[in-house]
């Protein structure tokens, strides 16, 4: 590749990380749509982890955070979307473990209370509903019936 072709497609990487986090895979898929060869994507990636524009475990935990807090997503659902763009297990696993288990807990409570005031929780069906909502969001099924038997009371 010329240089000035290798410097314009890594002005375009740079701005297109420091947009914001990135996971490795996205950087990977983005630079594969500009055609490039394998080598010199190797090399882009290789080159934006030295400069600290690609941070694997940054992502992880900058993506978990940030999904927990705008979006009430649970761990379950947190850890397949981290899955999904490529993060390595233990990062994963990491990421997760920066959330506190008592916020948490303060967060599936307070998605199960409002999302009951919707429902009659009651009945049977209602409490279906309820579990389900909280599954979808990622909860685990321990945590759900914990804040089930919360409300109820």
């Amino acid at each position: 590749m010329k240089d000035s072709t290798q410097e314009k497609y890594w002005k375009k990487i740079c701005s297109y990380c420091a947009f914001r986090e990135r996971s490795s895979k996205e950087v990977y898929d983005k630079l594969r749509s500009y055609e490039l060869a394998e080598e010199d994507i190797q090399f882009f990636i290789r080159k934006l982890e030295k400069e600290s524009f690609l941070d694997e475990k940054r992502f992880a935990e900058v993506y978990a955070r940030g999904k927990f807090n705008s979006r009430s997503w649970g761990k379950l659902k947190i850890g397949f979307a981290l899955k999904q763009k490529g993060v390595e297990q233990n990062e994963i696993v990491n990421a997760l473990n920066k959330i506190e288990n008592q916020e948490y807990a303060d967060k599936a409570l307070y998605l199960a209370e409002m999302r009951s005031e919707k429902l009659d929780i009651r009945k049977k069906p209602d409490q279906k509903k309820l579990i389900s909502y909280m599954a979808s969001k990622g909860y685990e099924y321990d945590m759900i019936f914990k804040v089930l038997g919360l409300i109820q009371k």
